[in-house]
């Protein structure tokens, strides 16, 4: 499971590079390497202001994760009520690092718009929420496809965590024994 997740955040993390470098006009792509490979050969189309706002707001993202890991969860228990106080407006404060990299960007992008850079902030973004309607049905079998593969990959994280317990339960009872052989073939294939 954790390949299958790392690999989706590689995905979606190269599918953001052109975003944060500032490209346009992008195409779109089948596999992940394709756009891999066209971040690489067109870095020079990229434009330094996006590419700088991008890089700072990861570092600065990864820094407070950092303080909150090296202050707060992994530091010992505080003895004095100072240290006490001052973990807790960490645990505090901590969840607002988002908002005010946002607000930070804001404000960076908007003075270097103001001096005439030129800076990709987000394309258009409609006003409000979509009026209700039925959806198209030409997308269900997609939708249904991508649905199902979804809960599929949750079904075999759920089974592979409680597995061991399962097959535990089944070990410590002596009447259950016969399922055990029963069901075991299911789990377990044996090497050649």
């Amino acid at each position: 499971m954790v390949g299958f997740t790392n690999a989706a955040a590689l995905a979606i993390g190269i599918s953001q590079c052109k975003e944060i470098l500032g490209l346009k006009n992008v195409p779109r792509f089948d596999y992940t390497w394709q756009s891999c490979w066209y971040v690489l050969t067109h870095l020079n189309e990229g434009q330094a202001a996006s590419a700088g706002i991008g890089v700072a707001c990861i570092l600065l993202l990864l820094g407070a994760k950092y303080l909150k890991t090296r202050l707060v969860d992994r530091a010992p228990y505080p003895t004095t009520a100072r240290e006490r106080r001052r973990r807790g407006v960490i645990k505090i404060l901590h969840p607002f690092a988002n908002l005010l990299l946002v607000i930070l960007t804001s404000l960076v992008a908007r003075l270097l718009v103001s001096q005439r850079v030129e800076v990709v902030i987000v394309k258009h973004v409609a006003a409000g929420l979509p009026k209700p309607a039925v959806p198209e049905l030409e997308h269900l079998w997609a939708i249904v496809g991508h649905s199902l593969s979804i809960v599929l990959v949750a079904f075999m994280e759920v089974s592979l965590r409680f597995l061991p317990h399962v097959i535990s339960l089944f070990l410590s009872s002596p009447s259950l024994h016969p399922y055990v052989l029963l069901f075991t073939p299911l789990f377990f294939r044996p090497t050649p």
